[in-house]
């Protein structure tokens, strides 16, 4: 008898640690854009009203900055905000928070891509286009978006298997700690390299299939995230969807969290130090829908 209530006291205790907690937020409210976020530089942005974005900075508080109207962010970094202007035909500008000046992005002749990551020096663009008019290829390049130079990240991507793209560097680039490497992409986009994002000695990177991967600077081993879509990479964790779960893994520990996402709108995930910040763009109660959508915003306590 006593062996048998052992056991089931070690099997119930197998059972509480495979269950996942329950992922705690705290709710921003509504407002008028999805929240864009930098993990490393721990700033968020979003706008509240027309022409009106906060932006939260570690250390600062949040802060309200005057944007045009028809702008929407979509990028953060620790000093400028990249956001999309629809006014100007899908206009890309990069909001420089020291100076409050407007700096228009300048893409290459032929090319009407849309920035997708920012960083104090860089910012991230991808670009699709239709040669044949029956095929999309898909492209990246990174462009200064102080002096407008620009670095192709297609089938000539200059920074080779052991680096990796950083959007603070000089070079627009840092060496990747051994043993990890960039994966090539394969297929048909005019792209070389897959992504690759590092935060502190974390890597989350993926295939070419879509699987997502953690791996941690000097080991050989990594870690699959079964099933996950959108992942984000935080200060030590990582976020992403599952089966309409919203989950939170604490990579230091090795902590789940995960809440369930009920509503049919997929969230948008951000990541802003150790928080991970929700957007669910609100459905629509008129006919015709308002055209400019509005966004349920909430972050991990």
């Amino acid at each position: 008898m006593r062996i048998a209530l052992l056991a089931l006291v070690g099997v119930m205790s197998l059972c509480a640690t495979a269950m996942a907690a329950e992922l705690r937020l705290e709710r921003l409210g509504t407002q008028r854009s999805a929240a864009v976020a930098s993990s490393e530089h721990r700033t968020s942005a979003f706008l509240s009203s027309a022409g009106r974005l906060i932006v939260g900075s570690a250390g600062r508080g949040a802060r309200t900055v005057a944007v045009p109207v028809g702008c929407t962010p979509v990028a953060a970094a620790a000093r400028a905000i990249a956001l999309t202007c629809t006014a100007s035909v899908n206009q890309q500008i990069v909001y420089d928070l020291d100076r409050g000046a407007i700096v228009p992005l300048t893409m290459p002749a032929g090319l009407s891509g849309s920035i997708t990551d920012l960083g104090a020096r860089w910012a991230m663009v991808r670009e699709a286009s239709s040669p044949d008019g029956l095929h999309t290829l898909a492209t990246r390049l990174v462009i200064d978006w102080r002096t407008q130079r620009t670095v192709s990240l297609g089938r000539t991507d200059p920074f080779g298997a052991g680096r990796y793209v950083d959007l603070d560097a000089a070079t627009a680039s840092r060496r990747l700690c051994a043993p990890l490497r960039r994966r090539f992409a394969g297929g048909i986009d005019d792209i070389k390299y897959l992504s690759l994002e590092r935060h502190d000695g974390w890597t989350l990177s993926a295939t070419a299939t879509g699987a997502a991967y953690i791996q941690r600077c000097g080991t050989q081993s990594r870690r699959r995230l079964p099933r996950a879509s959108s992942p984000v990479l935080g200060m030590d964790f990582v976020g992403y969807l599952q089966d309409r779960r919203i989950v939170y893994l604490d990579l230091r520990t090795g902590r789940r969290m995960t809440r369930a996402w009920p509503s049919s709108q997929t969230p948008q995930l951000a990541a802003a130090g150790r928080r991970l910040i929700i957007s669910a763009r609100e459905q629509a109660d008129t006919y015709p829908p308002a055209q400019q959508p509005t966004y349920l915003i909430y972050r991990t306590r």
